[in-house]
Order: C-alpha cells, then sequence, then structure tokens
C-alpha cells in the first residue's frame, strides 16, 4: 500500500512539473515572438524612412527647408505643400503610409480622418513631440492618428546648419501586426495543447 501511495506521489509531482515545465517554455516562446514582431516593424519602418529621407528628400530634391509668407514649405526650390504625388507613389509601392511635418503639423501626408480626408494642415499625435524634443528618431507602437491605428517610425528633419525644421514619419497599420501576432498567439495556443498532451503522457 506504502509503494502505491509513494508511486502516486512520485506520478503526481512529474505531472506537476511537465505543466510548470510547459507553461515556462510557453512563456518563453511568447516573450521571444512579441519582441521578434516588435523588432521586425521596427527595423522594416526604419529602413523604409532612411531610404525616403535620404534619396526623396535629400538626393532627388536638394536644399533646405523653407517655409514662405503665405505658409507653403519648400524643400530647396521643391514644393512640399500640397505635393502628394511622391508620397502617394511611395505608399502604393510599399504599402506603408508617409507625412511629412513643419514642426509638430502636417504639411503633406497620406494619412486621413475618419471621412477619408487627408489630415495635411492639421496638429501632428502629441506622441510625435518626443521627436521635436530629442531631436532623435521615435517609435510609436499602436499609435491612433487620423482614422486609424499605426506603429509608426518618426525622424527629425534638419537644416544643412543643423536646425530642425520638422518631421518625417513612415507608418504601418496596426490591423497588420495584429494579424501577425494572431498568428503566433494560435502556434501558443498548439503549443500549450502540447504540454497538456505530454503532461497526460506523465500522469
Amino acid at each position: 500500500m506504502k509503494r502505491n501511495q509513494k508511486l502516486i506521489v512520485n506520478q503526481t509531482l512529474l505531472a506537476i512539473f511537465c505543466v510548470v515545465l510547459g507553461a515556462v517554455l510557453l512563456t518563453t516562446y511568447a516573450s521571444f515572438q512579441m519582441k521578434a514582431i516588435y523588432d521586425e516593424d521596427l527595423t522594416e519602418l526604419g529602413v523604409v524612412a532612411d531610404n525616403l529621407y535620404l534619396e526623396e528628400l535629400n538626393q532627388g530634391k536638394p536644399g533646405d527647408f523653407t517655409m514662405d509668407d503665405d505658409g507653403t514649405v519648400f524643400k530647396g526650390e521643391f514644393q512640399i505643400t500640397g505635393n502628394s504625388a511622391a508620397i502617394d507613389e511611395m505608399k502604393e509601392k510599399t504599402g506603408m503610409d508617409f507625412g511629412i511635418c513643419w514642426m509638430d503639423t502636417w504639411v503633406v501626408t497620406t494619412l486621413t480622418d475618419e471621412s477619408g480626408n487627408r489630415l495635411d494642415g492639421t496638429k501632428a499625435p502629441d506622441a510625435m513631440e518626443e521627436c521635436l524634443q530629442t531631436e532623435q528618431p521615435v517609435f510609436m507602437p499602436n499609435e491612433k492618428i487620423g482614422g486609424d491605428t499605426y506603429y509608426g517610425y518618426v525622424m527629425p528633419c534638419h537644416n544643412s546648419d543643423g536646425s530642425l525644421k520638422g518631421m518625417i514619419m513612415v507608418a504601418k497599420e496596426a490591423g497588420h501586426v495584429n494579424q501577425e501576432i494572431r498568428h503566433h498567439v494560435i502556434m501558443m495556443i498548439l503549443l500549450r495543447s502540447e504540454e497538456r498532451r505530454v503532461g497526460k503522457e506523465c500522469r
């Protein structure tokens, strides 16, 4: 009888160990996957932002950012205000949204409000203020902008004398990121199911 009781205790302890081990593995897997998604989107947005900034603004349209008396913004001789053709083309190529700000105000952007109107001329989200304050790139996860929620990468815009004139942002709809997260959640559920199966076999 004592031997049977000892066997039952050992089996129970082994089953508990299997369950705990499975939970630890599940948590570790989830942490790595969430970090991977975060880093992947940060890297992707950063690369696109760098390319747009260097190629479209510096190389393709040389010169400093200026604003005339009418409030029209230029990059060298190129008029940015109201000129949405370039960023619309970039959106078609990449599937991402773009925007250029004069300080904290959108000059031109593919982002729209709930009615589908461009946000040109409106104030940028408060979360972008950090970029103006630190003059460093800022990553914004799940930020409500206009009519949707985005992952955004914001970069400061400087003139040749180092003065800060505004920001440029590349944004990716959060729905796309959330779809990737749902995929990994399914994988975690499957892993959890396997952990339970192994736990039963250990009993």
